[in-house]
């Protein structure tokens, strides 16, 4: 009987396959869109970031008696502008003119950072601006104090060592796959499946297909079960294909813009984990979506009922990456626990991997059950 069944679901899903793959715009939106999506959204965005001469224009308003801006030409990553007029200056940041402005206040011996917070440029030059003077301002006092005859250690009578458990373009490599996997992982296992999804239920629905499928030898739980399957796998290659576009966009990076390259370190265990939670979350969505679709009235209908999960599973990738330190309660989130647990698993750490896989299963069970429910009835199966 198990082997019957089983036969009955591969039958399934493997005429579903090759009903998805003749159709080209299924292809198209699987594994064509992802693989050019994000080269081409991350070529746009370095070249929006990319300055014009490649340094930042700076304000300097007031006169400078400690030799600030000799110092800062030296550094060779702003261009200086001699302002007369602060209200000026502050205007030309406001309006973009400028990254950020210097006003020189007590003949110079103060300096008054102006720059937009509500712009994320500004605010980043800004930083480093700061960061730039506070140096030279260290390295003019320790001048003084030997001007003095004074020892330079009494700047800093308390010494800190760092010791980051990460160092340099392996640290920023982790960062990135922490913040980038989550998300990405959330938004691929949404967006794979739902080209395969309509046209299975919603879409033979609508060609009159779906009830002669019901009127063979296959239980009506081993179709839907089959048609599970060939969803799953068409998100599976849709999550893939995000992946292939997001390593492409990685790798034209140092050579069209030269960024800069990160090193990854991750363990085989945690590599290992990752996928099988990616895997999961793919077939949770396919599980969703194609009850969705067998639900709906049409395809144009699956369409929009789509949208709310594309909308939960965003805010669950972004809300992985904004949590720090989760609550081990967060484990029984749907969604969320997906996202902060791939999130822990690129970073080398633990979030109840256990609870997390078996939480999936208990989606993909609901979801597969309640979708059997539907089909068993027949004015679901006759809505137009």
């Amino acid at each position: 009987m198990i082997r019957v069944y089983a036969v009955q679901i591969g039958t399934v899903a493997a005429k579903e396959l090759t009903e998805l793959f003749r159709d080209w715009r299924t292809v198209l939106v699987s594994v064509g869109v992802p693989l050019l999506l994000f080269p081409l959204l991350v070529s746009l965005a370095f070249a929006a970031s990319e300055s014009p001469g490649g340094q930042t224009r700076v304000a300097i308003v007031g006169q400078d008696s400690l030799s600030v801006v000799p110092f800062l030409q030296s550094l060779e990553r702003f261009t200086l502008v001699p302002i007369a007029d602060s209200g000026a200056a502050e205007s030309g940041v406001s309006d973009g003119e400028f990254t950020v402005a210097l006003r020189f206040r007590d003949a110079g011996a103060r300096i008054e950072l102006i720059y937009n917070n509500a712009e994320v440029r500004s605010a980043e030059v800004a930083a480093e601006m700061r960061a730039a003077l506070e140096h030279y301002s260290t390295g003019l006092a320790a001048q003084r104090l030997e001007e003095l005859g004074l020892a330079r250690e009494l700047l800093t009578p308390l010494r800190i060592e760092h010791n980051p458990l990460h160092r340099g373009a392996r640290a920023a490599g982790t960062l990135a796959l922490s913040l980038l996997v989550p998300v990405l992982t959330l938004l691929a296992a949404a967006i794979g499946p739902i080209a395969a999804a309509g046209d299975v239920g919603a879409g033979e629905k609508e060609r009159g297909t779906l009830e002669p499928l019901f009127g063979t030898c296959a239980s009506r739980a081993a179709v839907v079960i089959g048609k599970f399957g060939a969803v799953t796998v068409m998100a599976l290659i849709g999550v893939a294909s995000f992946f292939v576009g997001a390593g492409l966009a990685y790798l034209a990076g140092p050579i069209l813009y030269s960024a800069a390259r990160f090193e990854f370190a991750l363990q085989p265990l945690s590599v290992a984990l990752t996928v099988l939670l990616g895997i999961l979350t793919a077939a949770v969505f396919s599980a969703i979506e194609l009850t969705i679709s067998l639900s709906a009235r049409s395809a144009k209908a699956a369409q929009a009922l789509f949208l709310p999960v594309l909308i939960l599973a965003s805010a669950a990738g972004y809300g992985a990456v904004t949590l720090s330190g989760a609550a081990g309660w967060y484990a029984h989130v749907p969604l969320l626990n997906l996202a902060l647990a791939i999130k822990a698993s690129v970073a080398g750490a633990s979030f109840h991997p256990g609870v997390v896989v078996l939480w999936a299963v208990v989606y993909i069970a609901a979801a597969l059950r309640v979708a059997s429910a539907v089909v068993q009835s027949e004015g679901v199966l006759r809505q137009r």
